[in-house]
């Protein structure tokens, strides 16, 4: 997740993106320039016919209109996706395909109030919020599934109400730890 701006008392939260920009975005610009893929709608359908799709590796899924995503994921297994737009009235629609992005525990109240499910960023000892559970793709989850098994992170696409969380990791974790220690020092 991107350093974002903490909605109450204005702190960046460090930046926990978890994406290795050597890797995922690299490789899919190294298939576009291959010519990998392709720019034809039906070609598209078929690829993600009875597929999981992710909505976004790194970027936010809102970049696309709603109404591409819809179109796209007609004939899918299934999706995921997450975004940081969840406060922009614009993106509201997004809900019903991706979950809030929240970057710690205030943000994902916040997004839930305004009717989001929610996978949050939360430090390893931090207790779950009420309908919140654990990633079953992390390791404090037990890596018990892949995303792709799971498919809990779609929104609200399937009547889904609870929430998602993982303990920070990646390259960032420190630093987004550290952020977090200052915020909750000064705030005290």
């Amino acid at each position: 997740m991107q350093s974002a701006v903490n909605a109450r008392n204005g702190t960046r939260s460090g930046g926990a993106c978890y994406v290795n920009l050597g890797q995922g975005p690299r490789a899919v610009y190294a298939a576009v320039l291959r010519g990998s893929y392709v720019d034809d709608e039906a070609a598209v359908r078929r690829e993600v016919r009875g597929r999981m799709v992710r909505l976004g590796s790194y970027g936010d899924p809102a970049a696309v209109p709603l109404e591409v995503w819809t179109q796209l994921l007609r004939g899918a297994a299934g999706h995921t996706g997450y975004t940081h737009q969840w406060r922009d009235p614009r993106f509201r629609g997004f809900a019903a395909l991706v979950m809030a992005s929240a970057d710690n525990p205030a943000e994902r109240d916040e997004a839930r109030a305004a009717g989001w499910r929610t996978f949050a960023i939360r430090l390893a000892g931090e207790p779950l919020a009420h309908r919140e559970s654990i990633c079953p793709a992390s390791p404090e989850g037990g890596d018990k599934l892949t995303c792709a098994a799971c498919g809990a992170c779609d929104g609200a696409a399937r009547g889904r109400r609870g929430s998602v969380a993982i303990v920070v990791h990646g390259s960032l974790a420190s630093r987004y730890r550290a952020a977090r220690a200052k915020n909750v020092s000064t705030n005290a």
